[in-house]
């Protein structure tokens, strides 16, 4: 028993060292991205939040803020000019 513990722990071990070696690699072409071609990065960005099921909650709340400055400019009256 001790001796497959130690072999399970060591493969997720490996199989950590691999992922962690994957996200260097992929925030190094990311930062090449950014610097070359930064409308892909933002591309990858809008990907990312609507991947995160962030997207839709940013565009509802920037559309119901512009439509209460809507509101507010509407409310508004003229300053009379002199």
């Amino acid at each position: 028993m001790t001796l497959w513990v130690w072999a399970e722990l060591r493969q997720m071990a490996r199989e950590a060292a691999v992922e962690r070696m994957g996200d260097r690699t992929d925030l190094a072409g990311q930062v090449a991205i950014a610097f070359h071609q930064p409308q892909d990065l933002q591309k990858m960005e809008m990907r990312y939040l609507k991947a995160a099921g962030q997207f839709t909650q940013m565009v509802d709340q920037t559309k119901a803020r512009l439509q209460r400055m809507a509101a507010e400019v509407a409310k508004a009256k003229p300053v009379p000019q002199e």
